[in-house]
């Protein structure tokens, strides 16, 4: 029963609270995706929420066991099968992703990081839940034990996804001052073909929004979607059959805009 504490418990109620350990609220550099699930009202009115939640679970689980082959930029080398992990947390509608701090040495962590991103949306389209994700970089502090997720990346990555009218990703101008933030996205002399883990797009913004920044990539989504549909022509096929399934509705632009966007970076794979 909660009342006035007893003042012959306060000394007892501060060795509780002495065993708590303090929050890290030391600000890490890191890359933060906020994650809005579209349609997530008709989903809690028509699914049951048990099944709702298996289906995060699951989506999450798969994109965790993951391993991703993975080629750093500028460089030589093959790729390296790696399994990487991000930091997650769901909150209803909304996917929080964020990174590891990023270490100045070691350009592979940024790149490992936006190809986990596209998994995750590969394995999410591929589960049932359409997403509409924005990225940004900077200062920020996160401490699941304690729930603290703090810092401009957050903001910036919110209204990020807020700004575009697609199923899709779109990066915050912040991505590319982080230390290797000039590999994130370049081309081949030879052919013009974008290498990275980024693409240069024209990001579909709704009507009558503005920004402050020009947001103009998003991530290589379709390529690393491609091994749970089963090939290019299956994920074509099935972002095709979203946009039949909701033709006639508001809807039905942001389907076309995601295929649009698939068929645009795939051609390079098709014909590099």
């Amino acid at each position: 029963m909660m009342g006035v504490i007893d003042p012959r418990d306060r000394e007892e109620l501060n060795d509780i609270q002495n065993a708590i350990p303090h929050a890290d609220c030391v600000p890490q550099q890191r890359f933060v995706a906020f994650c809005d699930v579209l349609g997530f009202r008709n989903l809690v009115m028509t699914q049951e929420l048990t099944q709702l939640g298996r289906t995060y679970a699951e989506i999450l689980r798969h994109v965790k066991g993951a391993r991703i082959n993975f080629k750093t930029y500028p460089s030589p080398t093959p790729g390296v099968p790696e399994r990487y992990k991000a930091g997650t947390v769901v909150f209803s509608d909304s996917i929080l992703v964020w990174s590891d701090p990023i270490p100045a040495t070691e350009p592979g962590a940024e790149q490992l990081y936006f190809s986990y991103l596209g998994a995750l949306f590969g394995f999410a389209l591929h589960g049932g839940l359409a997403l509409r994700v924005g990225v940004a970089y900077g200062d920020c502090i996160v401490d699941p034990e304690f729930g603290l997720y703090v810092g401009r990346p957050i903001v910036d990555a919110y209204e990020t996804e807020q700004l575009q009218d697609w199923v899709g990703i779109a990066c915050h101008a912040s991505c590319f001052e982080s230390p290797h933030g000039k590999y994130l996205c370049m081309r081949e002399a030879s052919n013009g073909w974008q290498v990275g883990p980024l693409i240069e797009y024209d990001i579909p913004i709704k009507p009558g929004r503005s920004v402050d920044k020009p947001v103009r990539h998003s991530t290589d989504w379709p390529h690393w979607s491609l091994p749970d549909f089963g090939g290019h022509n299956e994920l074509k096929a099935f972002l095709s059959s979203k946009v039949k399934e909701f033709s006639g509705t508001v809807y039905e632009a942001r389907w076309q805009r995601a295929l649009s966007y698939c068929e645009y970076r795939l051609s390079w794979w098709d014909h590099p």
